[in-house]
This record gives structure tokens, sequence and C-alpha cells, in this order.
């Protein structure tokens, strides 16, 4: 496995979640357990969260495939999951239990598979 998998990997799996939250913002609002169903008010800003990892996704897959500044997107894939940790902290208390461990978890996982590659990064 080279250095760069995992960022590989994360590119990817963001790149598959921004485009389903472009197109079924409310699906992705309501798997993450992070909303409802129904609930139109949070729609833009799943959108917006899409659009941006869908933008971090190909702009460190373009960077890995020619020779980019791979660290910089790494830095940016760790700002990122960082803000969706802060995120999730701050609604701690409004976000079922299972939900926000996972979430969190998830984010704080992706913030070390970035600094990985950072720290593999010439």
């Amino acid at each position: 496995m080279d250095d760069h998998a995992l960022l590989r990997l994360l590119s990817r799996l963001r790149i598959g979640l921004g485009v389903a939250a472009l197109l079924w913002p409310t699906s992705v609002l309501v798997a993450s357990g992070l909303g409802e169903r129904g609930d139109k008010r949070v729609k833009p800003l799943v959108r917006t969260v899409g659009a941006r990892e869908l933008v971090v996704g190909l702009g460190t897959l373009d960077a890995l495939a020619n020779a980019g500044d791979v660290s910089r997107w790494a830095v940016w894939n760790m700002v990122c999951d960082g803000t969706d940790a802060i995120g999730i902290v701050l609604a701690w208390r409004h976000v079922p239990r299972l939900r926000r461990v996972g979430v969190l978890a998830s984010a704080l996982a992706a913030v070390a598979a970035s600094a990985t590659s950072l720290a593999a990064a010439p």
C-alpha cells in the first residue's frame, strides 16, 4: 500500500458523499442521524457540505494523480473533517447518542488518515 492510499480512499468517499448530499440532501441528513425527513431548512446546508466534499475530494485526487501539492490538499481534508468534529461536539446534546459518537469517530478517523498522508508527503 502506498503512502497516500488512505487519502485516496478518503477522497473517493468524499466524492460519493458530496454527490449524494447534492442530489439527495434529505436522505443524507436522515442517514447520518443529524436531521429528520421533512426538515427543509437544512437542505441548503447539506448541499453546501456536499459541494465542499466534492471539491476537496476531486482536488485531492487530482493532486495525487498529477504530482500536485498533496500536502495542501491533505491539510484541507483535515480542516474539513476537523470542523465537522467541532460541529458535532457543539451539537452534542441535540444528536442521538449513537449517531453523535459515530459521526465524531468518523470525522476524527478521517483527520487521522489525512494526517498520516501529510506526514508521508515530501
